[in-house]
């Protein structure tokens, strides 16, 4: 009889039961400090990202906020710069005023009205003055007060601009004269 060859599958030797339980231990090891690991990052994760919205918010409220203001500042300073304008102007017009007052009050110290019909005050400190009477000596006596005024100095280039009479008599004259300030 021939001899029957067979093949054992198993194994001879068994891996000991002790060798087996180090290596789960090991694995379960392993596990728990990735799922430890993995939920420290998540929690870290999703506070830097609470944390990250918050200041987003917060941050997009100061914008709105700080835009409203620039909106308004604009519009205060358009106030202020009209205003600087104005007060420019002003300042101009004021730096070119002359002391009518001054000279009125000496027109009218020889002649008003109603014999002073008008007075026209004209670039380069020009004045001139109509007026209407029935009397050459009132005449007379305005072109000698405004010589008079020339020779103090107040007055310059004093002018008979017209002298006229109307069919009733009465006399239409015009003197024009620069008023020195």
């Amino acid at each position: 009889m021939a001899s029957q060859q067979t093949i054992n599958l198993v194994r001879s030797k068994a891996s000991p039961q002790h060798e087996l339980s180090e290596i789960d231990k090991s694995l379960r090891k392993s596990v728990y400090a990735a799922i430890i690991v993995f939920l420290c990052a998540a929690v870290i994760t999703g506070s830097v990202y609470a944390v990250l919205s918050y200041e987003n918010t917060i941050l997009t409220s100061q914008k709105k906020t700080l835009l409203e203001r620039v909106k308004k500042d604009i519009q205060l300073e358009a106030y202020y710069r009209s205003i600087k304008d104005r007060v420019q102007i002003v300042q101009s017009a004021m730096s070119n005023k002359r002391p009518c007052a001054q000279v009125l009050d000496s027109i009218a110290s020889f002649v008003s009205p109603p014999v002073l019909t008008s007075i026209n005050l004209g670039d380069s400190n020009t004045i001139s003055i109509s007026f209407r009477t029935s009397s050459l000596d009132t005449i007379l006596s305005v072109v000698t007060s405004v010589i008079n005024q020339t020779d103090q100095k107040h007055y310059a280039d004093p002018t008979l601009v017209s002298l006229t009479i109307d069919k009733d008599g009465v006399y239409l004259s015009t003197i024009s004269f620069k008023a020195l300030f």
